[in-house]
């Protein structure tokens, strides 16, 4: 299809309460559109940097999550998937 794109988005969500009593470490950051994963057994050198269109943290918020580009142009009769 000419003219068409798809986005993409990338959340963080809170831990889980697994993961919250093995005290989970969060490996993620993001920064605008980038977000970097990086492993805790590798120096800074080892960490990887992802571009999306949209980056949405909600890890220590726990609000609820609905992205208003997809779910606008979802609205508009846009594909989208949540």
């Amino acid at each position: 299809m000419a003219g068409s794109s798809v986005k993409v988005a990338v959340r963080v969500r809170p831990f889980n309460a697994r993961e919250i009593a093995r005290n989970a470490k969060c490996v993620i950051q993001m920064q605008g559109t980038s977000t970097c994963i990086s492993n805790p057994k590798q120096n800074k050198d080892g960490a990887k940097t992802f571009t999306f269109d949209y980056s949405y943290w909600s890890h220590t918020t726990g609000s609820g999550f609905c992205p208003r580009g997809v779910a606008s142009s979802h609205v508009q009769g846009v594909k989208g998937q949540l």
